[in-house]
């Protein structure tokens, strides 16, 4: 039996690895929970009653989870994809069924996509676990030597601490992004003269995206089984 004290040492090594990948902390962890729901969805719990159930009260994934499961399952999704769309298909063939030909739009589906709710529990989860490690030097530390926050969840977890911690959640970031706004016009002037080597600026066009965006799923964790996410056999 998994305990409180035993959940709460989980995810404090959990932020301790991702504060370690040289990206937004909380988007390795959500990216991370994303792939472990989808790819154990296709390996493991296809015929699951409960992720079906919640699949047709969804209708089925969104747009971007979609087709991230195609990537995550690589060469052979198409059968499982086929055989967890059957049921949805023929239940929205029933709802279309049901429509009245005047004046109706049909109902909304119950619930959001699944895979999204995972991603938004674990961005909770998570930026409650790093504002509670926030509160002492360790920690502070710990996070001053990562990538530190995406601008997206700067704001969220910024809006969401307590004042000691708003303070220094507020002036670490004006450091980064001022450091960053340096790295950027040294890399700009570099890449202009041409006779200069780059330095640590080098990669500044792309820690921008990173601090700017967040850093999607598909960038954190490729498919592990197959590298080739096709539909055809």
């Amino acid at each position: 039996m998994v305990t409180l004290e035993m959940s709460r040492t989980i995810l404090t090594a959990h932020l301790d690895e991702a504060l370690e990948q040289g990206i937004c902390p909380i988007c390795y962890l959500t990216s991370e929970a994303e792939y472990r729901y989808l790819d154990t969805l296709l390996y493991e719990k296809m015929n699951n009653g409960a992720i079906r159930a919640a699949l047709a009260r969804s209708r089925g994934f969104c747009r971007y989870h979609t087709y991230r499961l195609i990537e995550i399952g690589g060469y052979g999704t198409n059968v499982k994809l086929a055989i967890l769309y059957k049921d949805l298909v023929h239940a929205m063939a029933d709802e279309v069924n049901a429509l009245k030909e005047r004046g109706s739009q049909g109902q909304e589906a119950q619930e959001g996509c699944p895979a999204c709710r995972i991603v938004a529990d674990t961005e909770r989860t998570h930026a409650h676990v790093l504002l509670a490690s926030l509160r002492y030097e360790e920690g502070r530390e710990a996070y001053q030597r990562s990538f530190g926050l995406c601008m997206p969840h700067f704001f969220g977890i910024y809006g969401a601490a307590p004042r000691e911690t708003r303070a220094f959640l507020k002036e670490d970031q004006r450091a980064r992004l001022e450091a960053l706004a340096d790295d950027l016009g040294e890399f700009i002037r570099k890449s202009v003269v041409k006779d200069e080597a780059f330095g640590a600026e080098r990669d500044a066009w792309q820690r921008v995206i990173h601090q700017y965006a967040g850093t999607p799923g598909e960038m954190v964790r490729k498919p592990a089984r197959d590298q080739h996410p096709h539909l055809t056999r």
